[in-house]
């Protein structure tokens, strides 16, 4: 099949001469589409050689097929396939420069394939090329606005390259200025928000701009109510759809809903598809790991087996550790520990964070580790039993630290807003001065609860306190939150 597919889309193109090429968005190209988003890329690729069977010159079919390359090296790809495959942009740049100028696809897809593959680099750390292509990718569809201004996909496309330039680190927004590649948060949401009011069926891009949308509310906004909502409405319903699956477990997970992303991810085993994205069972295997499941074990193991890529493996191993130890069993955290120092680096920040956190785990409590996945999972009851067994005296001075620090996100988690408050500010004044993240997070949470309250003046000094404390773990991401938050209360 792949290589049929392959041969009928680059051959038969690149040899069709003098013939007339169009963009033709056909009901069999929607359905790829649709097909290839939900991760079923055999009957994506069918229905792309039905449509070229029908409509030999149609080069929208090469922009769809674009999705299954980027899609398989986000979420299998290793570096050798990397290789093998990254000229595919080029060669498909290639054939789209065939078509009809006058078509609002032909800058559109442009713009979207350089931006598919600014994804591909920046997965693969190739921050240079990265840049490059979102510069190119911005490029286009700036042009494609002034040229189709009412061509409603632009606004997808825009919005997300504004939001991006916007959430460059300040140290690099130099290059970015110099590159002519500048954004605005406001601006780009406002754009993806429209584009998806403004769509009434999944025919277009409305599956992929839901996804991003998500994505970035998630990563931008604190109003986890509105995220979980935004993930139970009818579109993101289809059982069927695995990058859903995914999306949905993903996120729902790291929002303390553990049990939740279980049930997901459990229907999604029933796809025939579940078994080639390792990264599916990765996210499993977590979830177990927060209900401190031995189950979890079966669905991590699959993933080291079978996952070829280098993403997520040192947190799997973490994880791995995290349970061991909350079982009991401290030979084999240690090994899963020295494992996630052995990994290889993948640049993304879980990543790092398993790397820095593992080098501690000799000082951690099991009791209160088996705490904190009961609290990252949402287990609330589960997790005050655990606390509410800890003598803090028995503790030494990193784990009493650690204890306040669980107990004022229990107590949060619970909505005891007084008793998390006074949590987070005892765990303040004990870790000040420590290199552990705790005492920035207790600011950061303080903050929060201060500015739900509507203390407004309070909220922004503990917001201030946060990006104040020097040289502690995960200082970068803390710091940007905190950020965020002065920026709600200031507008």
């Amino acid at each position: 099949m792949r290589f049929l597919f392959v041969v009928f889309l680059l051959f038969f193109f690149s040899n069709a001469s003098g013939q007339r090429y169009e963009f033709a968005v056909t009901p069999d190209c929607q359905k790829a589409y649709r097909q290839i988003l939900s991760l079923d890329f055999d009957s994506g690729k069918k229905s792309l050689l039905k449509e070229l069977e029908n409509r030999p010159f149609n080069l929208y079919t090469v922009f769809v097929a674009d999705y299954i390359d980027v899609l398989e090296l986000l979420l299998n790809g290793d570096k050798k396939t990397f290789e093998n495959r990254k000229d595919k942009l080029n060669q498909r740049l290639k054939l789209i420069e065939k078509g009809p100028k006058d078509s609002p696809y032909y800058l559109f897809t442009k713009s979207a394939l350089y931006f598919h593959w600014a994804l591909v680099q920046m997965r693969f750390n190739e921050k240079w090329a990265t840049i490059q292509y979102l510069r190119k990718s911005n490029k286009y569809i700036f042009e494609n606005q002034k040229k189709h201004k009412n061509f409603a996909p632009n606004l997808m496309l825009s919005g997300l390259m504004q939001i991006l330039a916007d959430q460059v680190p300040d140290n690099f927004k130099w290059l970015t200025s110099l590159l002519g590649f500048s954004g605005d948060y406001d601006s780009g949401m406002q754009q993806i928000n429209h584009y998806i009011a403004s769509q009434k069926s999944h025919d277009d891009y409305l599956d992929e701009a839901l996804i991003w949308q998500t994505y970035v509310n998630y990563f931008n906004s604190n109003d986890k109510n509105q995220i979980i909502n935004t993930l139970s409405k009818p579109e993101f319903s289809d059982p069927t759809n695995l990058l859903f699956a995914f999306v949905k477990a993903d996120i729902l997970c790291n929002l303390g809903n553990a049990q939740t992303s279980i049930d997901i991810l459990n229907t999604a085993r029933n796809s025939p598809q579940f078994e080639h994205f390792p990264l599916l069972s990765y996210e499993l295997g977590k979830a177990y790991c927060l209900q401190v499941n031995p189950k979890a074990f079966i669905y991590l193991n699959h993933f080291f087996k079978h996952y070829q890529g280098n993403w997520y493996r040192k947190s799997a191993w973490y994880y791995s550790g995290l349970l061991y130890l909350a079982l009991g069993k401290k030979e084999k955290a240690k090994n899963a520990f020295e494992a996630v120092l052995s990994s290889e680096h993948s640049g993304l920040e879980s990543d790092q964070l398993a790397t820095e956190q593992c080098e501690k785990y000799k000082h951690r409590s099991p009791i209160l580790v088996k705490a904190t996945l009961f609290i990252d999972g949402g287990f609330i009851q589960s997790a005050r039993a655990e606390l509410d067994a800890i003598r803090p005296d028995s503790l030494d001075a990193e784990q009493r630290l650690e204890f306040y620090f669980r107990n004022g996100r229990c107590f949060e988690e619970a909505q005891a807003h007084q008793k998390a408050i006074e949590a987070y500010q005892k765990t303040y004044e004990f870790g000040q001065n420590n290199t552990q993240y705790y005492a920035a997070r207790a600011a950061l949470q303080l903050g929060r609860l201060y500015r739900i309250n509507g203390e407004t003046p309070l909220a922004k000094q503990w917001f201030q306190k946060c990006l104040q404390l020097k040289n502690h773990d995960r200082k970068s991401s803390i710091d940007q939150r905190a950020k965020i938050e002065l920026q709600k209360i200031e507008d």
